[in-house]
């Protein structure tokens, strides 16, 4: 995909999702451990792709959550409150297929860092055999 300095991380997003039948929702696009977001953190604004200083030819990484929400109709949806989120055996399942999909030879998840403010991990790449569910959401 051909990526101006001023294009918006949605309009990335809606481009590849054109190519690949992938909804902008499902994708995850990083470059190395930096995530572009669709909008600045804590703000509605929305990035554009120079913000992010990624040279030119440069690889970004896509990975495509679809297998996660099968069967789900609605949106993706945030539970504030951590008491009162769950999972089933099903969904637990799946996510870890997900994972062990998504890893690499050593165990690394590619382009998954601990984003976590608290984190003892924070920044560091994600180990499929160390991942707790707060990383995985």
């Amino acid at each position: 995909v051909d990526v101006k300095a001023t294009d918006t991380i949605r309009a990335i997003k809606a481009t590849v999702g054109k190519l690949l039948n992938v909804s902008p929702e499902y994708q995850l696009l990083n470059y190395g451990s930096i995530q572009l977001r669709v909008e600045a953190q804590g703000t509605r604004r929305p990035r554009v792709f120079e913000e992010y200083q990624i040279p030119s030819h440069a690889t970004l990484s896509l990975t495509d959550y679809r297998g996660l929400r099968q069967g789900c109709t609605d949106s993706i949806c945030r539970i504030k409150n951590t008491e009162y989120r769950g999972i089933t055996v099903a969904q637990l399942a799946t996510l870890v297929d997900f994972l062990r999909q998504h890893s690499d030879s050593s165990g690394s998840l590619a382009d998954w860092v601990d984003r976590g403010e608290l984190s003892p991990t924070k920044d560091c790449r994600i180990r499929y055999s160390a991942l707790n569910l707060y990383q995985a959401v």
